[in-house]
């Protein structure tokens, strides 16, 4: 995109932090005048191969990733360093990672302090909740609370094979129960009920797990799949389809949305629209989807029936990898994430959001987004005439695998090298 921001690196060194930050790059926004914003960038580094996954859990404080190298590895956000807390050992390479979901009134405030449950001493590696890796075809839960070391080799339990690699899992919760969706490249998904991991009986996985169907292409691989509440779920794959489930009523989706190819694009039009990620906006009333021709399709229920409402163009020029609603109460910010190497933030816009979303020039530092004077870049049409607009964008450099954030100021990125690195963004 036209608008962005430039690099600018300088090495440091960190003792005593032989696995985490190597050195420290700024990006800077240079002002008509002399003042200047920065976004500044830490690699995490441990990793032996590309890091294929994250996720990031607030409760927790922690990040959670997933490498070709066969391991997981868990970071401690809250003290300085960010220092690797556990490296998790499994048979392949960890293609999607989740933290385990709490339910209502279940994990306490104090739930990620460290201890041991077979002593009931504290000790500097443990912790109060388990974690859930796709390693190939197996899906793995990991009891941290049986951490003595920094390496963890056992799972506590492998709570499903499938017949094909496992491409995403992903969990949800509810007062009552915890489930788990999974996505593979058979093209259907697989949906498993999930036991609390403080549960002496969580070393078997008894309850019943079933299919919520296949595509309606039998080549077809289920790329994504993502929990909108307790009973809901989006999924899509290589057959350019998105699909709405009830997973109460397994036998066929609610909707299938087809994404048809986009030809008013100036940058990736040539690729088929195949659904590379989906997310929920925190509200949980809009869909965004990164496509394989470089667009991201918002979508959501007008006069109770789906609609693609928008269509962000003329940001990316090669598949989009990843999106993400970076804040967890602000449903116009997105973030995307794509094989272009470009960390692209948009603005949805009040009339996707609605009218009480909070606009993310009242959020993100001032210098970073366009003016009117400057003009909007990349500014697309909504189906209803308003306009949703880029930002800004980051130079990543990389071809991207995955984004999440902190919910707070930093957006985390996966690419094809080693390292994870972490963008801090300057908010107002």
């Amino acid at each position: 995109p036209s608008r962005v921001l430039s690099v600018h690196r300088d090495f440091i060194d960190q003792p005593g932090s032989s696995c985490i930050l190597v050195f420290v790059f700024v990006i800077v926004l240079t002002m008509n005048d002399d003042k200047r914003q920065e976004i500044t960038a830490l690699h995490l580094k441990g990793h032996k191969s590309s890091v294929l996954c994250l996720a990031f859990s607030a409760e927790d404080g922690c990040l959670l990733s997933g490498s070709e190298d066969k391991t997981a590895r868990l970071w401690d956000l809250r003290i300085a360093g960010w220092k690797t807390k556990l490296c998790i050992m499994a048979d392949h390479e960890v293609t999607s990672v989740a933290f385990e979901p709490s339910m209502k009134g279940n994990r306490s405030k104090s739930s990620s302090s460290s201890w041991s449950s077979s002593s009931g001493t504290a000790n500097s590696f443990a912790q109060s909740f388990s974690v859930y890796l796709s390693s190939g075809n197996t899906v793995l839960e990991y009891d941290l609370r049986k951490a003595t070391s920094p390496i963890l080799r056992e799972p506590a339990c492998t709570l499903m094979e499938t017949q094909d690699e496992i491409n995403q899992i992903s969990v949800t919760s509810s007062s009552k129960q915890k489930s788990m969706a999974i996505a593979d490249d058979s093209g259907s998904i697989s949906v498993l009920p999930l036991k609390d991991s403080r549960d002496n009986n969580s070393n078997s996985n008894n309850q019943r797990q079933y299919n919520l169907g296949s595509s309606q292409e039998s080549n077809c691989l289920m790329t994504s799949c993502v929990f909108r509440s307790g009973d809901q779920l989006a999924s899509g794959g290589t057959d350019c389809n998105i699909y709405l489930w009830d997973i109460g009523k397994p036998r066929k989706p609610l909707h299938v949305f087809p994404m048809e190819r986009d030809d008013m694009g100036a940058n990736q039009v040539c690729n088929p629209p195949m659904i590379h990620s989906l997310q929920w906006n925190p509200s949980g009333r809009l869909l965004a989807a990164g496509l394989g021709d470089g667009t991201v399709a918002i979508l959501g229920v007008r006069k109770k029936k789906w609609a693609l409402l928008s269509r962000l163009r003329n940001g990316h020029d090669a598949s989009v990898a990843s999106v993400l609603f970076p804040l967890p109460r602000n449903d116009r910010l997105l973030v995307s994430g794509g094989t272009d190497g470009a960390v692209l933030v948009w603005d949805l816009g009040s009339d996707l959001a609605g009218d009480a979303s909070t606009d993310p020039a009242k959020v993100i530092a001032k210098d970073l987004i366009s003016t009117e004077e400057e003009g909007r870049l990349s500014s697309v049409k909504t189906a209803r005439g308003k306009e949703s607009s880029l930002l800004f964008g980051i130079p990543h450099q990389q071809k991207m695998n995955w984004v999440t954030s902190n919910h707070r100021d930093t957006i985390f990125v996966a690419d094809i090298s080693n390292n994870i690195t972490a963008y801090r963004i300057p908010l107002q």
